[in-house]
């Protein structure tokens, strides 16, 4: 938002957005293969990083879009009735479905997922596998960001996606995605992100608790994790 409002333009505003959060998980692929350590950790702990620098830098105040059609990316509704939303839903499951189950970079992730070593003595570079799909997953934040600013004509340094990474998690676990790698569909994954949703909207159709909710989906992890 605050090229955005600096440029009035908003193609070059995605592209830095695009670019500035592949580079941040590109960096974050780079701690990971260079210094040996579980991405899991080194996720949560850039992600500490990157919100505290955010909220230092803005003082952790948030910004407001200046461009009135910033807001048609995500508030459009194509012959009134197809949010945008849900087109850029249905595109980047359809990509990832695509780029997992038919190219060699789809078939190198797993198979990183499954054994690095083997994958690596069968001569893939394994680190530049994990590099590029952390590029891959800044990109697809990227693009929920986007969605979430233009949305709300705003973003807040403090309190925008927070709890994001545990709705993530619940849905990839519930889809049959292993917490070790190299198992799991994106057709798994959609029946998670659907049933999320349900649950989601059954918790507050019931009057559950707001503080309680991610009580739930924490168990839900759980027991998803003990049946696999």
């Amino acid at each position: 938002l605050s090229v955005l409002n600096a440029t009035g333009n908003i193609v070059i505003a995605l592209i830095v957005a695009v670019l500035f959060s592949c580079a941040l998980s590109a960096g974050v692929g780079a701690i990971i293969t260079k210094g040996r350590v579980p991405s899991f950790i080194v996720t949560l702990g850039m992600q500490y990083i990157y919100r505290s620098l955010a909220i230092f830098i803005l003082d952790a105040r948030g910004i407001s879009g200046e461009v009135d059609n910033f807001l048609q990316i995500s508030n459009y509704e194509i012959g009134g009735v197809f949010p945008l939303p849900l087109i850029y839903f249905a595109v980047v499951f359809f990509v990832c479905f695509y780029i997992s189950k038919y190219t060699v970079l789809g078939r190198r992730i797993y198979a990183v997922g499954s054994n690095e070593q083997a994958t690596r003595l069968s001569g893939i570079d394994t680190d530049k596998v994990k590099i590029m799909a952390f590029v891959l997953m800044g990109l697809t934040v990227a693009i929920a960001t986007i969605i979430e600013a233009s949305r709300m004509n705003s973003i807040n340094s403090a309190s925008s996606g927070n709890g994001y990474e545990l709705n993530a998690i619940a849905m990839a676990v519930v889809g049959g995605i292993a917490m070790e790698g190299g198992k799991g569909h994106m057709i798994g994954v959609l029946f998670g992100v659907i049933i999320l949703g349900v649950i989601n909207n059954i918790l507050t159709i019931v009057g559950m608790n707001v503080y309680l909710v991610n009580a739930v989906k924490g168990a839900i992890i759980i027991g998803a994790v003990l049946l696999q």
